[in-house]
């Protein structure tokens, strides 16, 4: 007989599944949470008569890790399905957690797409909802912290989908235990260095005063419609009031000024990240302390970017010139801005910025300030110390460089964020 958890949970990937009989993944890491979506999945795709491929990652942090993904393949087996393992070859610096999470969906979604599965599934919890909430609300988020991981995302090109987001980890373990499917307790969730297990032991205090799961649930619930809402009218502002020009100024129209605080809040972020290549966008507090720098002083950075306001208030924003990417050879895309469409035959040749160095070599251009802002980070094709081909010398689609973030690309982009 299914239990009530089960059927909440086949209901839950029945909505979320891909339609058509397409194959579906899961991603398996051996714990109560992803057994448990293992064994539900497995259920729904045999009765559904839909391919499901199970992956694991090997982040060879700790020495167990490689028997617990096979201790998952062993599971799988049994079930029926294929199993694949990844490895992790990178070497984490910072933030540990973060970077073995960014691996993770890179490494997924790669293997995915190689095998045109459009979904895969992920085991987060109702647990694990209520943790990202407080997590959040103790940086100080706003609407998008707020409303912590919703049930789809699109991400490195695949969709995510989280069937189990409604159902607590201990009514999944109940399930496991009746079924007699066995699991693996991570000893990293029990390390009092990550935020998220001290957030975890603290919850038992907190729904002592009502901040139960399932209330943080519910919140986030709320938050992730507000920031549907919020979204829709980020994407109109941006529609009306942004353009890109061939240089790759991406300028956002004074009537920016006019918009309700929190859509200038996510207008300015989504222009800041995606001009400046950055995963994430930055802290609320970054992105107001840089509003404020712009109302007084009329210039700011942040991200890597130089933001400035022109005689009308129009909010202009360029690469800074010193922190592009690397110069790289010419048949690559640099600074993931720009490309050349013709590569030469010259091996010593590299596409870098434009820079001070380069202006200097065209002494009688004569531009404006935001034109030479955005001369400066605009590429370059070098030789040695000489400029063998720029935007400078040519008029705008004249060059050989192709500018791959152009308008439709940032409005596209306003969405997905």
């Amino acid at each position: 007989m299914k239990t009530a958890t089960a059927r909440l949970a086949t209901e839950a990937l029945q909505r979320l599944a891909p339609a058509g009989g397409s194959p579906i993944a899961v991603a398996v890491s051996g714990g109560s949470d992803s057994m448990s979506l293992l064994a539900i999945a497995s259920d729904w795709c045999k009765r559904m008569q839909v391919e499901l491929d199970v992956v694991s990652v090997d982040h060879r942090l700790r020495p167990e890790a490689e028997g617990e993904c096979k201790f998952v393949g062993r599971t799988v087996s049994s079930f029926g399905h294929q199993h694949t393992i990844l490895r992790w070859q990178g070497k984490p610096e910072g933030n540990l957690q973060a970077e073995a999470r960014r691996a993770r969906y890179t490494m997924i979604a790669k293997w995915a797409i190689e095998r045109d599965i459009p979904k895969v599934a992920l085991g987060h919890t109702l647990d694990d909802q209520a943790e990202t909430v407080i997590l959040n609300l103790a940086r100080g988020s706003g609407v998008y912290g707020l409303s912590a991981m919703p049930e789809e995302l699109r991400r490195c090109g695949v969709n995510w989908i989280r069937p189990l987001l409604q159902l607590r980890r201990k009514d999944l373990r109940c399930m496991l235990r009746s079924r007699a499917i066995p699991w693996i307790d991570d000893p990293s969730n029990e390390d009092l260095r990550f935020d998220r297990v001290r957030i975890r032991q603290a919850l038992p205090m907190l729904e002592q005063i009502g901040l139960t799961a399932s209330a943080l649930g519910r919140t986030a619930a709320n938050m992730q419609r507000a920031r549907q809402a919020l979204a829709m009218e980020v994407a109109k502002a941006a529609q009306r009031l942004v353009d890109v020009s061939t240089l790759g100024v991406l300028t956002i129209e004074a009537g920016f000024w006019d918009l309700a605080v929190e859509t200038r809040y996510r207008l300015f972020a989504a222009a800041v990240r995606f001009h400046s290549n950055e995963r994430h966008s930055r802290r609320l507090s970054a992105i107001r302390n840089s509003i404020s720098a712009l109302r007084c002083d009329g210039v700011a950075t942040i991200s890597a970017c130089v933001l400035h306001l022109d005689r009308q208030r129009n909010l202009r924003i360029v690469r800074d010139h010193r922190r592009c990417g690397r110069p790289v050879r010419p048949d690559l895309v640099w600074d993931d801005r720009w490309r050349l469409a013709m590569p030469p035959d010259s091996n010593n040749c590299r596409i870098g910025a434009l820079g001070r160095d380069g202006l200097k070599q065209f002494p009688g251009r004569s531009a404006a300030v935001s034109d030479r802002r955005a001369l400066l980070s605009s590429p370059a094709l070098w030789k040695g110390d000489k400029v063998v081909e720029s935007l400078v010398e040519n008029a705008p689609g004249e060059t050989d460089f192709i500018l791959l973030k152009d308008r439709q690309m940032f409005l596209n982009f306003v969405k997905q964020v």
